[in-house]
């Protein structure tokens, strides 16, 4: 059996960490601001409380607006998938 010292972790942060909504809360109009241009397509995936997904798009660009004052009021979560990195958000939409 052979032990090695380890001496740290690599664990990078990844470009999905840069992602900023704005506003939130809002009226049912918000900003993604990935915060950088991505390499490949980034997939948002926006569901509603029940977790029932209620739109799904590729972000191509650094920034992308969305409306989702056609759903009603209440808390939203944003999955961003970018590669293997995947993050998630909350958004509130008051209407």
């Amino acid at each position: 059996m052979e032990v090695s010292l380890c001496t740290g972790i690599n664990n990078p942060v990844s470009d999905a960490a840069n992602v900023n909504i704005y506003p939130n809360p809002n009226m049912g109009q918000f900003t993604i601001d990935l915060g950088y241009v991505p390499a490949q397509p980034v997939i948002v995936d926006i569901m509603d409380a029940l977790g029932q997904k209620v739109q799904s798009f590729e972000m191509i660009s650094t920034t992308k607006q969305v409306d989702l004052s056609v759903y009603g009021s209440g808390v939203y979560t944003l999955r961003v998938i970018n590669g293997n990195s995947i993050s998630v958000y909350r958004v509130i939409s008051n209407k």
